[in-house]
C-alpha cells in the first residue's frame, strides 16, 4: 500500500487492532517512528477484525455472512 510493505499481522495487530497491546507480551506490531502508523483505523471496529481473521483457514469454518434473522 503507497510503497509499503504489510504482513497480515501488520493488518490485524498494526493497522485493525491499531497497534495496541498484543497477549503474548510481544512488543507493539509498529515501534515508535514506523511510517505504516499513518495507516492505523481512527475508531476501532470489531466487524473488521471478525470478518479479517475468521476468514483465514485456522479458524473454524463459518456459513455465511447475512443481513438479516438469523437462519
Amino acid at each position: 500500500i503507497d510503497d509499503f510493505a504489510f504482513s497480515l499481522d501488520d493488518i490485524e495487530y498494526g493497522v485493525l487492532r491499531r497497534n495496541g497491546p498484543r497477549n503474548n507480551n510481544e512488543p507493539n506490531q509498529f515501534l515508535v517512528g514506523d511510517q505504516r502508523l499513518k495507516f492505523m483505523v481512527q475508531i476501532m471496529d470489531y466487524r473488521g477484525h471478525f470478518a479479517h481473521n475468521c476468514s483465514s483457514l485456522s479458524c473454524p469454518p463459518l456459513a455465511c455472512y447475512s443481513q438479516g434473522k438469523n437462519r
